[in-house]
This record gives structure tokens, C-alpha cells and sequence, in this order.
């Protein structure tokens, strides 16, 4: 009977771990980045003299997915906002009034989701 109990022990402690897992959603689930955005953060995030509080989120903008870059290379530098596809879209803010390009001035940053930040 004790064996019994000791054989279906770990049967029982993988079960529990197998269905916990069922129950992630969405924001527990690692993002799939498109090539070009892994790209650009590779090539903008690692840049010579690039500062540390860079960070790529993925958001929505009139309907699209979109991709926030956050960068600090520079003073008064912009953020940029990339389509799916690495289309520069506009810069919806920084710059020395701090208002971006002007492009996007309805973008929202609300609802945005963190998928790169430089690491520190």
C-alpha cells in the first residue's frame, strides 16, 4: 500500500502542474515579435552610447498593432512608433517641446504592453 503511495506521488504532483498551466492567458504567454522589430531593437538598443532606459511595447493605434520604441540616445530625443511591418509611423512625443512630430497627437499610451526593455 505504501509503495503504491510513493509510485503515484509524482504522478499526481505532474497533473497539477500540467493542468495549472492550462489556466495562463494571454499576458502570461512570451510575445512573438515580428523579425524587423527584433531587428530594430537589436540594432537600436545596442547601439555605442545608447542609454538604459529603452523599451519597445506593443500597443494599438486606429486599429493596428503597433510597436512604441521609448529611446533616450540623446536629449530631448523622440519616441517612435513603428507599424508590424517597421514602417515608421510618426514620433508621438519627446522632441525640445516634448510634443513628437505632431503625426500622431491622437496615439494613446494606455493600453500598452512591455516587450523588450534594455537590460540594466
Amino acid at each position: 500500500m505504501i509503495k503504491a503511495l510513493w509510485f503515484s506521488l509524482p504522478l499526481v504532483a505532474f497533473a497539477v502542474l500540467v493542468l495549472s498551466a492550462c489556466n495562463k492567458t494571454d499576458d502570461d504567454l512570451p510575445t512573438i515579435l515580428p523579425a524587423c522589430i527584433e531587428n530594430t531593437i537589436q540594432v537600436l538598443g545596442f547601439e555605442p552610447g545608447a542609454g538604459t532606459h529603452q523599451e519597445m511595447y506593443r500597443g494599438s493605434y486606429r486599429g493596428e498593432v503597433v510597436y512604441y520604441w521609448t529611446g533616450d540616445q540623446i536629449a530631448d530625443g523622440w519616441s517612435s512608433l513603428y507599424s508590424a511591418d517597421c514602417q515608421l509611423l510618426c514620433h508621438p512625443d519627446g522632441g525640445v517641446d516634448g510634443r513628437g512630430d505632431g503625426r500622431c497627437t491622437d496615439f494613446e499610451r494606455s493600453e500598452l504592453q512591455l516587450v523588450w526593455e534594455h537590460p540594466r
